[in-house]
This record gives C-alpha cells, sequence and structure tokens, in this order.
C-alpha cells in the first residue's frame, strides 16, 4: 500500500477510507487500510461498483465518485 501511494510505510498505521458512493448515514465510519489484502479488496469492491453500474445503464457514463482517505489516529 505505501508503495501504491508513494509514501512510507510508518505513516499509513491508521489510514482508512470512507467511499462516496456507499450508502449514507449520518456519520460514516471509515474502514481502515490496515494490508495489502485491505488494498485489493478496496480496488475490486470499486471495480465492481463500476461493472454494475455499467451493467445496469447499458454501457453508460458512471457519475464522478471518490474515496476519501483519512487518518484515524
Amino acid at each position: 500500500l505505501a508503495q501504491a501511494m508513494d509514501t512510507r510505510i510508518s505513516l499509513l498505521s491508521r489510514i482508512g477510507y470512507i467511499p462516496s458512493y456507499k450508502p449514507k448515514n449520518p456519520k460514516p465510519v471509515p474502514k481502515l487500510l490496515e494490508s495489502e489484502r485491505a488494498w485489493q479488496r478496496l480496488v475490486h469492491n470499486v471495480q465492481d461498483y463500476i461493472a454494475s453500474l455499467k451493467a445496469k445503464d447499458k454501457g453508460q457514463v458512471v457519475k464522478p465518485f471518490f474515496i476519501a482517505i483519512v487518518n484515524t489516529s
């Protein structure tokens, strides 16, 4: 993960993310990126989200979204 984000491992000890495409609740709780597997799961979830939208809208353009990266320490 540190290599993908071009930073040191020590700076990523408590990094989490909040995807903007998930259903909103009053106070979203970030999911932690604790390992390489968590990073791969995030990438896979985004790919699945995009594929499901394209299938539902017959290949049309996916609306822009973002994933907020937050420091939870």
